[in-house]
């Protein structure tokens, strides 16, 4: 499920925590091991396929700097498509998750004790997550029993997938889902009308502030290159970088960025413009600095204690955030150390 609903990263976490949470309790699987298979195939896997915000917000995002148009690879999504192998940080995160499923990673951390809690008191959270799941075992206490029917779920996210693949308008295809949504539920009496209403108003507004980050991303974009800072910047720096080692540096850079602020799109919004000439002035191959750049704030988006997918990750699977955020902290770093060495490699020989 975390390979299939690709779309966005917000909706891969809360689908699959909605849709698991219960499962996984009933099969004693720690909270520390659901949401890390969730973190891990959530903006990872957006990071990896050409159909989601995670494509759209990059591909815009470098087909706007000089020099990558000219590099003959079409609009800006089909450059993004020639980005999408060296994004290594995301396919390393994803391929860890299987490894660690089937045993061949072992336990580590927080995650050992994970499981050795539920070996020895049954509990799949800590102690100090126990509130938060009393608050949820009261809600569903008081709801009204609605018995659940899978085409409820699989038609509204497959017209999602199919129009956002058929068609390329991503905005098409959501408006497609959530019509369908109203006529599978509202004519069944799953929801009122009204209801209906108030939660697609309340999952608009909750985009908001992203869509003020993005937009302001932007707008912060233009003022650097209005202003000069990327040619200073290259002058002041090219004395003392290498296009070999340079990917690499970028996926650090980026990487460190975001794990300081959390400001998973706005790091790479700030520092492209000053990275990717940089990149063409000293040789360095343009669509491995790029991956280097999708790279750093995947990893930032996964591990960073406090960005957004890692609190809504923790929020949705009712546990501590830092549970969540330790516990899924050496995949995270042993996925950050793979991609590292793999853009060292890939600058020497490329």
């Amino acid at each position: 499920m975390g390979i299939l609903i690709f779309v966005d990263d917000y909706l891969n976490i809360m689908t699959l925590s909605t849709c698991m949470k219960k499962l996984t309790d009933t099969h004693k699987v720690p909270r520390e091991t659901l949401s890390y298979v969730i973190d891990s195939t959530g903006a990872p896997v957006c990071a990896l396929l050409p159909f989601s915000t995670w494509a759209i917000f990059f591909s815009g995002l470098f087909f706007a700097e000089n020099g990558v148009a000219e590099l003959g690879y079409g609009n800006a999504i089909e450059t993004f498509y020639h980005v999408i192998p060296y994004t290594f940080y995301a396919i390393a995160a994803v391929v860890i998750v299987p490894l660690f499923c089937f045993g061949f990673l072992p336990k580590l951390g927080r995650m050992k004790k994970a499981y050795n809690r539920v070996k020895t008191t049954g509990k799949v959270y800590s102690p100090e997550s126990r509130e938060l799941n009393l608050e949820e075992e009261d809600e569903d206490a008081r709801a009204v029993e609605v018995k659940g029917n899978i085409i409820d779920f699989i038609l509204p996210v497959g017209v999602l997938i199919v129009l956002a693949i058929w068609s390329g308008e991503l905005f098409l295809a959501v408006a497609a889902a959530i019509l369908t949504c109203l006529a599978l539920y509202v004519p069944r009496k799953k929801l009122t009308l009204t209801r209906f209403c108030d939660l697609a108003m309340h999952g608009f507004c909750n985009m908001i502030p992203t869509i003020a980050i993005i937009y302001f991303a932007f707008v912060m974009q233009e003022a650097m290159s209005d202003i000069g800072i990327a040619g200073y910047i290259i002058n002041a720096v090219r004395p003392f970088v290498n296009a070999a080692v340079f990917p690499m540096i970028t996926f650090l850079l980026v990487a460190i960025l975001n794990f300081s602020t959390g400001s998973v799109w706005g790091i790479p919004a700030i520092v492209t413009p000053i990275i990717l000439p940089l990149a063409f002035s000293i040789g360095a191959n343009p669509l491995l600095t790029m991956g280097a750049i999708v790279s750093g704030a995947v990893l930032g988006s996964h591990a960073c204690f406090y960005s957004d997918a890692t609190v809504l990750t923790s929020s949705c699977c009712k546990m501590q955030n830092m549970d969540h955020a330790l516990s899924q902290m050496p995949y995270a770093l042993l996925a950050a150390a793979v991609s590292a060495a793999g853009y060292l490699i890939g600058g020497v020989v490329m």
